[in-house]
């Protein structure tokens, strides 16, 4: 009698497993084209750029390699999307997609694919 429990016991954890493999396949690995409007600041990792949003949300900026060029403190134009990161505390408007089956060494927040970049202050 035990071993019957036993058996069903292990049909019912393999039935879970494998839900939430396929729950975790099927599942798409980006979302939708979003807006994020928030503070470029410095993340607690080297060579990490979070981004503060206005509503409090953290997003760590993923995949920018067209913003790592000339200086640190490049001042870009008002309202002009920017080619080059600029400086931490503009506040700037990020649209892209958040990378959801991936992992960074950065560790904050979600991971925002950066499509473009706008400063606004």
């Amino acid at each position: 009698m035990k071993g019957r429990y036993a058996f069903v016991g292990l049909v019912l954890m393999a039935v879970v497993v494998i839900g939430l493999a396929a729950v975790y396949l099927l599942t798409p690995a980006t979302s939708g084209r979003i807006v994020v409007t928030g503070v470029l600041k410095q993340g607690v990792e080297a060579g990490c750029t979070i981004l503060e949003a206005e509503h409090g949300q953290v997003y760590t900026l993923f995949d920018m390699p067209n913003y790592r060029c000339g200086s640190p403190s490049a001042s870009p134009d008002l309202g002009q999307t920017v080619r080059c990161l600029p400086p931490y505390g503009r506040i700037v408007k990020v649209t892209g997609y958040i990378e959801r089956n991936a992992a960074s060494y950065c560790m904050q927040g979600q991971l925002l694919h950066v499509e473009s970049m706008t400063v606004l202050n």
